[in-house]
């Protein structure tokens, strides 16, 4: 929500709830944020078949500052789910051409903007499904991901929380209206809030190579304390805070030893993808030979790459 008052070239990240084991409560958490803005049924698209490309970036455009679910992204494909994380922090799609009235020519089609952090879950590490593209250190950057297994989760029994999340979704929207008001209402200070948190965030997470980190921060920190302002929420902001600098650290670590890879074993994951094209001969013949040129064998739905 508070995405456009920040860094103007920071449009989102994914915030992705992962875990091994089922049943822990990632979709109801998400769910229950959503219900703050509207119908969160209809802010969610379910698993990774269910929209396409393009329609996925419809939907952020239409939402545009209000966040939605991308729900079980477990099967994701490491090609697309690279491309989904950069989508989402480029915020917008890519130039499309479409023709014009009576085919005179051909212009640039209407794109769609946003600048929003989508909520993801999956049961497997989505740090995992990227590293195996190899050095993909720019896109985990623009994930944070809460591994939920490895905390202690509410004792409440499952009959309370659906009750508790029947209240919530009985009062869908009315939490983000009052925030939403707020917000408009009161731009000056909330611009000053953003400024406060965002002078400490960079004193303690000072590396350039998280900015993405940074930004989010400072949005979610902001929102926290206008919410507990409004009696939305009543959470204890340094615990937050320590939480997310604690959060921070941990990714650091994981994109540096799972999405970061040296010069050398760059060379050699080339060098291993590329061999089935590389010519193997045992000497060098042409059509001056009496024997004529070597005949060599070669997978022939690749073109040859070296010999």
């Amino acid at each position: 929500m508070l995405t456009p008052l920040g860094d103007s070239l920071y449009k989102g990240l994914l915030v992705a709830i992962t875990g091994t084991e089922t049943s822990k409560g990632k979709t109801t958490l998400c769910r229950a944020a959503l219900y703050a803005f509207g119908d969160a049924d209809k802010m969610t698209i379910k698993t990774e078949k269910g929209a396409t490309l393009n329609a996925r970036n419809a939907r952020m455009g239409t939402y545009n500052n209000i966040p939605f679910l991308f729900d079980e992204l477990t099967h994701i494909d490491a090609e697309e789910f690279s491309q989904l994380a950069y989508t989402v922090s480029l915020g917008e799609e890519k130039d499309r051409l479409t023709v014009t009235r009576g085919n005179s020519g051909t212009r640039l089609a209407a794109s769609s903007t946003w600048a929003m952090s989508p909520f993801v879950t999956a049961n497997t590490d989505l740090h995992s499904i990227l590293a195996s593209r190899g050095d993909t250190q720019a896109e985990a950057v623009r994930l944070i991901q809460i591994r939920i297994d490895q905390y202690k989760m509410s004792d409440l029994q499952g009959s309370e929380v659906t009750s508790a999340m029947k209240m919530i979704e009985l009062n869908m929207g009315a939490a983000g209206e009052e925030y939403i008001k707020y917000v408009v209402a009161h731009l000056d200070e909330v611009l000053a809030i953003m400024a406060k948190w965002g002078k400490r965030i960079e004193k303690d997470v000072p590396d350039s190579k998280y900015r993405f980190y940074r930004a989010h921060a400072i949005c979610s920190m902001t929102g926290l304390e206008i919410t507990n302002h409004l009696k939305i929420t009543s959470f204890n902001l340094d615990a937050v805070y320590k939480f997310a600098l604690d959060l921070f650290s941990e990714l650091a670590d994981v994109v540096s030893q799972q999405n970061t890879i040296t010069p050398e074993d760059a060379l050699n994951r080339m060098v291993t993808d590329l061999s089935p094209r590389v010519i193997t001969t045992t000497e060098y013949r042409d059509a001056r030979d009496g024997r004529g040129p070597e005949e060599v064998k070669y997978n022939s739905n690749n073109a040859p790459v070296g010999r």
